[in-house]
């Protein structure tokens, strides 16, 4: 089990995987939410194995509000051949984390630690 992170930090990393393997779809989904009453702005930024860049974009968070996605739905440039890397994520607040990866074909999945950074 791992838990949802608590805490004030502001940057996780967590790792992504959206690639076939063995005729396994893999899917990774993040939960994000900040733990305080205050709106957070998140910028997630993917990078491939070797660090490079994927692409980027902004998550707006309210107060009191959470967002849960999966990352492919959300930036489909992802799935282009399968990925796997790494997601930062840098909050102007303090944020949860919680990541989720999936094996679509066999149905079943396992929970993911967002290192803070």
């Amino acid at each position: 089990t791992v838990p949802l992170s608590v805490s004030t930090a502001t940057h996780y990393v967590l790792p992504f995987d959206t690639q076939p393997v063995n005729s396994q779809n893999f899917g990774t989904s993040i939960g994000i939410a900040p733990p305080g009453g205050a709106a957070v702005t998140a910028t997630l930024t993917f990078r491939d194995e070797n660090g490079n860049v994927l692409g980027s974009g902004p998550l707006y968070l309210g107060a009191g509000g959470h967002d849960a996605f999966d990352i492919v739905q959300q930036f489909p440039a992802l799935n282009v051949n399968g990925q796997t890397g790494s997601i930062d994520i840098e909050a102007t607040g303090p944020v949860s984390v919680v990541g989720f990866l999936f094996n679509n074909t066999a149905h079943s999945f396992t929970s993911l630690i967002a290192s803070e950074e």
